[in-house]
C-alpha cells in the first residue's frame, strides 16, 4: 500500500506493507543512524529538557505535521540515545 497520510491509520488497520510518502508523524528518526523513536518519547525528552520553555507557546504545530519553533537557539534539543547524533 501506498499512502501519503501522515497518521499511521494503515498501520494500525493491519496493512503490513506500507510505504509512507511523506513519513509519519507519530515517529522521529535520527538523521545520523536512522534509529526510530515515537514521536512522544522525543517530545517527552524534549520537555524534561527545556523546563522553562513553554513549548506549547514555542512550537506551533501546523496541520500537515511540520512544526515553527519560535527561537530553536534558546532548546535545547534531545540528542539521539543510540549515536549520540541529531
Amino acid at each position: 500500500m501506498v499512502t501519503q497520510n501522515v497518521d499511521g491509520l494503515h498501520r494500525r488497520a493491519g496493512s503490513t506493507h506500507v510505504v509512507e510518502l511523506h513519513g509519519a508523524s507519530d515517529r522521529v528518526v535520527c538523521l545520523s543512524c536512522g534509529q526510530v523513536f515515537a514521536r512522544q518519547s522525543v517530545a517527552d525528552r524534549l520537555a524534561e529538557l527545556n523546563p522553562q520553555v513553554d513549548l506549547d507557546v514555542a512550537i506551533r504545530l501546523a496541520p500537515d505535521g511540520d512544526v515553527a519553533v519560535e527561537d530553536v537557539d534558546a532548546m535545547v534539543i534531545p540528542s539521539c540515545t543510540v549515536c549520540g547524533g541529531s
